[in-house]
């Protein structure tokens, strides 16, 4: 090639040589681009033809002939790091660099600058090589660079403000890209998600679903929205995306965790649902009440304006004055009903447990159920030749047992009713058993539901069983129910059995009076579950109140629980209040026994107190005067 049209040659002649780099130069110019040099011996620099003008320095005022006036005008923040790249190739560590920095103008204007430094090749004196370099005005460059680096910093801010993360998919669903707010931990890294596909990573039917909606992205170019939900160590995730095509053949898939979202509906749809109950129990509860509560007091209130007549005969005035006592008796029933329901429904109850002897408990309930039974009903109680001790709440056991057997009453017709316990290893087992109707299959569930009955006619509030199931539970147990429709049910309470110390729940055959919780022990005798009720109203907070029906019952009582006093009625009608204070007074001559009266009946006073009784005093009771008699007899 003709030297010249070769710009590289150096044949030829010198005035080629020079147009050619005269040529070169210019074109340089034309791109901002100047060379220049430095003489490691004599420490003078060199530029080309119009370098501070090709590099825009005239323009901004900065003009220097030495290599001190460059390091002057470079900005100081950068003079530290030129200065090390140029001594790195002064001193040979490096055959060539580029370094970026600012120079600043007479005022205050910034360029920024990019030289490229290279040793000569034809330097042999090492000691003073020779640089040679190019100056690059790369102003626009870096303004570029710092707009698409804000621009970064910018989409960054954004995406880690958003709540949502981003997938793209391509048509082969596989995954091409995540895009990850630092907020958000997914279940695997960018990394392990890249490049697989999306298979790998969702169920079977949200892979289907997920694939469809990318085919539909993909063919109509619409936006679709997909709400899908996935399991992750043990726990279930929702998501809800919005997925549109993005380009050809790959979707966007920009997803929002909305797991908070779907809880907090569901907790609401929970609450809407408990007020609907709330709702329903309370209509059922006004109209259960209203009938329930009005039916014993009508009953009272009838009775009482016949006995006000004066024709009636003793035996009459007899008959309904029991009438009335079991109406009362049915009343204070459905009202502790209502205050047990109210208490374990707001979870305010209290166990008031101790060391109980469950065997004699059960032999007790033979005397309390046996004159209640119907004609062609036959009430049985089994139970083990030995005691079986446990720590639980006996009141609450025998609440539990007395709705099982009330229930059973009015269920059974003809046979048997059967009340048994047994120890069976690490549970004690009460159970009733019944000749009864039975109870339909969907039923046997929801009788332990509020107020639910079999017999919607039947007497009673339909929470006896729900509460009984909410004391099992309270004492750590359960209740287990079966029954075959016309031919019977079994009721079974377990409790958990916990073995005591024999001997030092019964010394001499009866209880420790300090196994109680501190309380003391007050055994109330009397044939009326409403007396005994008032009473445990009345002193129950303070005291161990304990209840038998005659004083047989009490006898048996004092055997198993030593009491510290006894409010013994005077008018018991299976044996007369004196003969049983009697009887009592031969198993303990020192435990203080009240006798109670109705208040007519002033003139029996004297038998009491020397039948062994230390007072007396009227029916009904008064507070003031039960505790006058604790304080000096306790």
């Amino acid at each position: 090639m003709d030297a010249e049209f070769n710009f590289l040659s150096t044949e030829g002649d010198s005035e080629v040589v020079k147009r050619n780099c005269r040529k070169i130069i210019s074109i340089l110019g034309a791109h901002k681009v100047a060379l220049w040099f430095y003489d490691g011996s004599t420490k003078c620099i060199g530029y080309s033809d119009d370098f501070f003008k090709n590099l825009g320095l005239d323009e901004i005022g900065i003009q220097y002939d030495t290599y001190e006036g460059f390091i002057h005008s470079v900005h100081p923040n950068d003079v530290v790091n030129y200065l090390n790249a140029f001594h790195s190739i002064m001193s040979g560590a490096e055959q060539m660099l580029k370094v970026r920095f600012r120079t600043i103008g007479k005022n205050e204007q910034t360029l920024w600058l990019e030289d490229s430094l290279f040793t000569c090749s034809e330097c042999k004196d090492a000691s003073a090589p020779r640089i040679i370099g190019y100056r690059t005005n790369i102003t626009n460059r870096v303004e570029e660079e710092d707009k698409v680096e804000y621009l970064k910093e910018y989409s960054k801010k954004i995406i880690d403000a958003l709540p949502e993360f981003i997938f793209i998919f391509d048509d082969k669903y596989y995954i091409v890209d995540v895009i990850i707010p630092l907020r958000i931990k997914l279940f695997h890294t960018r990394e392990e998600l890249i490049g697989q596909p999306l298979r790998r990573f969702f169920e079977p039917e949200i892979s289907d679903l997920y694939e469809r909606t990318i085919r539909e992205c993909l063919a109509t170019d619409e936006i679709v929205e997909v709400e899908s939900s996935m399991e992750f160590n043990g726990v279930r995730f929702y998501f809800q995306a919005k997925v549109s095509s993005f380009g050809a053949n790959q979707v966007i898939w920009v997803v929002r965790d909305i797991t908070d979202k779907v809880k907090h509906i569901e907790a609401l749809e929970l609450m809407r649902k408990r007020a609907d109950e709330a709702e329903r129990l309370k209509r059922a509860f006004l109209a259960s009440m209203s009938h329930e509560l009005r039916t014993p007091l009508n009953a009272i209130v009838g009775f009482s304006e016949v006995l006000a007549t004066n024709d009636l005969s003793p035996e009459e005035r007899r008959n309904y004055a029991n009438v009335m006592q079991a109406n009362a008796d049915l009343f204070l029933k459905l009202v502790n009903d209502i205050i047990d329901f109210s208490l374990f429904d707001s979870c305010d109850i209290e166990l008031n447990k101790e060391r109980v002897e469950l065997t004699g408990l059960i032999l007790d309930l033979y005397n309390q159920y046996v004159d209640r039974m119907k004609p062609e009903v036959k009430l049985i109680v089994g139970h083990p030749n030995y005691p079986i001790w446990v720590e639980t709440d006996g009141n609450r056991i025998m609440q539990v047992v007395d709705n099982f057997i009330t229930n059973a009453i009015k269920n059974t017709e003809r046979g048997s009713i059967i009340v048994n316990v047994i120890r069976l290893n690490e549970w004690v087992k009460i159970s009733v058993s019944d000749t009864g109707k039975g109870i339909p299959h969907d039923m046997i569930d929801r009788i332990f539901e509020v107020f639910e009955k079999i017999d919607e006619f039947s007497q009673g509030t339909g929470l006896g069983l729900s509460i009984s199931k909410q004391i099992a539970q309270r004492l750590g147990g359960y209740i287990q129910t079966e029954s075959v429709l016309g031919k019977g049910s079994t009721f079974s309470l377990y409790i958990p059995y916990y073995a005591v110390d024999v001997d030092e729940c019964m010394a001499n055959g009866v209880a420790s009076p300090q196994l109680n919780n501190g309380k003391k022990i007050i055994l109330v005798v009397d044939d009326s579950m409403s007396v005994f009720n008032r009473l445990y109203e009345l002193i129950g907070d303070n005291f161990r109140v304990l209840w038998a029906r005659s004083s047989n019952e009490a006898f048996k009582r004092i055997q198993k629980q030593m009491p510290h006093l006894i409010l013994m009625s005077m008018d018991l009608q299976e044996q007369s209040g004196v003969n049983g204070v009697a009887k009592i007074r031969s198993l303990d001559a020192h435990v203080p026994i009240i006798g109670v009266f109705e208040r007519t009946e002033y003139n029996r006073f004297k038998e009491a107190l020397a039948a062994g009784c230390n007072e007396v005093m009227t029916k009904p009771y008064s507070l003031v005067r039960l505790n006058s008699i604790f304080s000096r007899l306790l």
